[in-house]
């Protein structure tokens, strides 16, 4: 005689439980999506105007003439050299991200910041 199955001891999943975890992913999924910033495409070699490039990238921030806005510095007049702008383009700093660009194009917007007054 063949024995019968016994029942399983795991208690089924509630609605309740199912719902709560729907709305714990859809949340994170919300999160990343619109509290991750995305990286900045790399800019195509052939663009080399500095005053595009920080139009396109830089301005948001610094302003358009590199006035400052908000908790972003001025830099306009700035007393860096621009070796140490153009350092600053490749790592970042604090909340600045990288300038993801050539070499040429840094140097080229790092001059360019510079020359701001």
């Amino acid at each position: 005689m063949v024995e019968p199955i016994p029942p399983d001891p795991t208690p089924p999943v509630s609605r309740v439980t199912v719902a709560a975890v729907a709305l714990f992913v859809t949340a994170l999924v919300l999160i990343v999506v619109f509290f991750v910033p995305a990286a900045e495409p790399k800019l195509p070699p052939g663009v080399v105007d500095p005053a595009v490039i920080f139009a396109e990238r830089c301005a948001l921030c610094h302003g358009p003439r590199g006035e400052g806005r908000g908790k972003f510095p001025k830099i306009a007049g700035t007393p860096l050299s621009a070796e140490e702008i153009t350092r600053i383009l490749e790592a970042g700093k604090g909340e600045m991200p990288k300038l993801d660009a050539s070499p040429e194009q840094r140097a080229a917007v790092a001059g360019w910041v510079k020359d701001l007054e």
